[in-house]
């Protein structure tokens, strides 16, 4: 299996060597995740797609999917106009984000950011918030105690209140 990951490298340093733009993680973060959601601006689409299908990707929809022996990795594509979010608030989500360590393309959302995701997938799903995504609330919290204010004032770009 080592050998195989020298051959084949962890999809986020696939994604990370492809794009030439910030590549924004919206889910959980690299190495720990079992697969990445990812938002990629347009023109970096079609250079991170190559490169995964390079890699040994397959796409499944919006999703390219890796068999290594019993070990199954996923990348979650997503362009800004799945989102249905005005262009200022695109680049206002890329300015904000944060780099995940270890990458030097792949980032994280900035904590009010955070917070307007989070909201858009508890309000999505069932309206619970188990253990990982109160982890999330917490840490955006943790690292700017004025995120409720700021995620407010993006809010109704968002479509939220």
């Amino acid at each position: 299996m080592a050998q195989d990951r020298e051959m084949h490298p962890a999809a986020a340093e696939v994604v990370d060597g492809a794009a030439a733009s910030s590549v924004l993680v919206y889910g959980s973060l690299p190495p720990a995740g079992r697969d990445l959601d990812l938002l990629v601006t347009t023109p970096d689409r079609a250079p991170v797609v190559a490169a995964l299908e390079a890699s040994g990707f397959e796409r499944f929809g919006r999703t390219w999917v890796r068999r290594e022996g019993g070990a199954v990795e996923a990348v979650d594509l997503r362009v800004p106009g799945d989102w249905g979010l005005p262009a200022h608030e695109v680049d206002a989500l890329l300015a904000a984000a944060r780099t995940v360590p270890g990458y030097q393309r792949l980032v994280r959302p900035g904590p009010a950011h955070a917070l307007l995701l989070l909201a858009r997938r508890v309000t999505g799903g069932d309206g619970g918030l188990d253990d990982r995504r109160r982890d999330r609330l917490e840490t955006a919290l943790r690292d700017d105690p004025d995120a409720w204010s700021a995620a407010a004032a993006h809010a109704p770009a968002w479509g939220a209140a």
